[in-house]
């Protein structure tokens, strides 16, 4: 298991960035571009983070079973991205790319969290909290809100609407999992 988790190249002096600069020299511009390319570089963190896990494994920490969150995000690339740092944190997540979506997901893997875009085409985060809040079950589930909408107001508009907390976009990934863990624990303690 180990070995599925770890780097394919050495990160610093072997990356394919590196390697490639070093072979064709007309390619440092290029090169240099994805370096300030900021999907390119969260993927390099999420890379990083899923390394330490597989150290903290190797070396035998004990990691309990985490909660299931379900991540409702239009873009694809928002989801992988989250995905992949959630997971190497130990979390089982679970996605849904619309209000459709999401509410048949709540019924099947029965969510301890729930990330909401509040910015969707059709339903939005704001409607979608409100239809989940009212199902039975799942008034008790905490709802984030995770969007880049930073005005005045915007942050009381999403607790107004059910939300239990706000994480603003772009997402901090450093410090995402912390969030996470004290909605839960907040959750809990009600």
């Amino acid at each position: 298991m180990v070995e599925r988790l770890l780097p394919k190249q050495d990160i610093v002096g072997s990356s394919p960035i590196t390697r490639s600069m070093r072979e064709t020299p007309g390619r440092r511009d290029v090169a240099m571009q994805r370096l300030y390319d900021p999907a390119f570089l969260f993927c390099k963190v999420a890379d990083m983070k899923i390394f330490s896990l597989a150290v903290r494994i190797s070396l035998g920490a004990h990691m309990t079973k985490k909660s299931i969150i379900l991540y409702v995000e239009d873009n694809f690339d928002n989801r992988v991205l989250i995905r992949r740092v959630l997971e190497a944190e130990g979390y089982e997540v679970a996605e849904a790319s619309n209000a459709e979506d999401a509410l048949r997901k709540i019924q099947s893997v029965r969510p301890n969290l729930i990330l909401m875009d509040i910015n969707m085409p059709g339903s939005d985060g704001y409607a979608l909290t409100a239809r989940i809040k009212a199902t039975p079950g799942f008034a008790s589930v905490p709802i984030v809100a995770v969007t880049a909408n930073v005005m005045r107001g915007d942050r009381e508009k999403s607790l107004e609407a059910g939300c239990d907390g706000y994480i603003q976009k772009p997402i901090d990934i450093d410090i995402l999992s912390q969030q996470i863990e004290r909605f839960l624990a907040r959750q809990s303690n009600d």
